[in-house]
């Protein structure tokens, strides 16, 4: 786990997410932007219209893994057909990633 000192946070901030995961679907909202988990299918929305669909088993499979480890770490715990909000520290390297690098 990364240092998470006033320091750190100071530098890097968090990252403010809502995640629900129901059904075999995992969605994260933030900054009001959507990110639904279908299958193989990565879908990012704003609001009503959709942006942009991915179809890669890879990249489904690499952002619910990343996304469940820093929830677990962090000590959240989804609850099902209930949104949970969620802060994570950009300190931590894996945070930064799950914001910046994992949608092409």
């Amino acid at each position: 786990m990364a240092p998470t000192t006033p320091e750190a946070l100071r530098t890097y901030g968090t990252l403010n997410l809502a995640v629900r995961s129901e059904g075999g679907v995992t969605r994260v909202r933030s900054g009001g932007f959507e990110i639904q988990v279908l299958g193989v299918n990565v879908v990012v929305s704003r609001g009503e219209e959709g942006i942009r669909t991915y179809t890669s088993g890879c990249l489904a499979k690499n952002f619910e893994a990343l996304l469940f480890r820093l929830l677990s770490e962090y000590g959240y715990r989804l609850k099902q057909n209930r949104w949970v909000s969620v802060r994570l520290p950009r300190s931590d390297r894996r945070v930064r990633q799950l914001h910046h690098g994992s949608l092409p």
